[in-house]
């Protein structure tokens, strides 16, 4: 007996082709999808973090707030301890900056939006003369809509220091409100004005 050794056919190789195909197309889809998966998982952590740091940082910020007058950009001194302005939205005031250790010095703060991201500017006084020095931080990118407010205890204000009655005291609360990304946002700092002390 003469022992035939028979291939494959054709069209078995064909349908072995077509399935081996399916299964590649099925298990790379597969993988794709993973991988941009877990880049939405990593890029929302990050901005989950972010949103953290910045969060306790503008508190720090605000929770430290000192009663002290702003000296506007020519030097002269204003009767503002506070200054907020919404066109273009922007806060300044004088907080005490706890990374001086270990004696605490005072420090002008700025948080603005600059080209469309939350910025917070910290000067190397609270009296600065010029922006040599100064540290710019982006809290937040992609902002649209940012609102400042202050809370005089009955109402909202976008605008702070335009007045004598204003200029004598500092807000009750600050509301900062933004929209990214993400979605919206809101900061509301209830200030503890009994620990305000004129320096």
């Amino acid at each position: 007996m003469i022992n035939r050794m028979r291939g494959f056919s054709l069209v078995e190789l064909l349908i072995t082709l077509i399935i081996l195909s399916i299964i590649l197309l099925t298990t790379s889809s597969i993988l794709t999808s993973s991988v941009e998966a877990d880049a939405r998982v990593s890029q929302a952590s990050e901005q989950v973090a972010s949103f953290q740091i910045a969060s306790a940082l503008i508190r720090r910020d605000f929770n430290n707030l000192k009663k002290v007058l702003i000296v506007d950009q020519l030097g002269q001194r204003t009767e503002n301890f506070l200054v907020l302005e919404n066109n273009p939205t922007k806060i300044v005031f004088v907080t005490q900056d706890f990374f001086q250790s270990p004696y605490p010095s005072l420090t002008r703060i700025e948080y603005v939006l600059v080209g469309g991201s939350l910025t917070r500017i910290q000067y190397p006084s609270d009296q600065p003369y010029n922006n040599t020095g100064r540290v710019e931080t982006i809290l937040s990118y992609d902002v649209n809509n940012l609102t400042i407010s202050a809370f005089d205890g009955d109402s909202w204000h976008i605008s702070w220091g335009n007045n004598n009655i204003q200029n004598s005291y500092l807000p009750n609360a600050i509301k900062l409100n933004y929209v990214n990304s993400l979605g919206t946002f809101e900061y509301v700092i209830e200030l503890n004005r009994s620990a305000y002390e004129k320096i």
